[in-house]
């Protein structure tokens, strides 16, 4: 039978992704969460990481533009500045003090935002590039 869409049901849609379709997840990358445990001397060191790759959406930011979450940047109340804009399909819980690794680089997570695009759920991340090891 035909559908009849309630008022309901348009003032409850998600509002897309402003900027990826599905079919754009065309890179790998790799998050990493790191578990610490305190060593004999007392100094805490990385135990052991949990990791998974999956695919992504990603867009480099070159000019360092700020980015936050409001209905356009300029009324967003966060402003980063960021390296890269990943989208995911959310497959794992994804955390800020977790990590990205992206073609060998490894980024830091600044913000996370979940957003549903036909019924599916999908991380919106920006992260920042780390030098070095954390």
């Amino acid at each position: 039978g035909r559908h009849v869409v309630t008022r309901h049901e348009i003032n409850s849609k998600p509002t897309p992704p402003r900027f990826v379709m599905i079919g754009k997840m065309d890179r790998k990358i790799k998050v990493q969460y790191p578990t610490y445990i305190q060593d004999s001397g007392g100094g805490i060191v990385i135990d052991d990481v949990t990791e998974w790759e999956q695919m992504a959406y990603i867009e480099t930011n070159p000019g360092n533009r700020t980015a936050g979450f409001g209905s356009n940047d300029s009324e967003a109340v966060n402003l980063w500045t960021y390296d890269i804009r990943v989208m995911m399909r959310k497959i794992n819980v994804i955390k800020s003090n977790y990590t990205l690794e992206y073609l060998g680089e490894k980024y830091a997570i600044n913000t996370i935002k979940v957003t549903n695009e036909r019924k599916k759920q999908f991380y919106e991340l920006l992260a920042t590039k780390v030098d070095g090891n954390i």
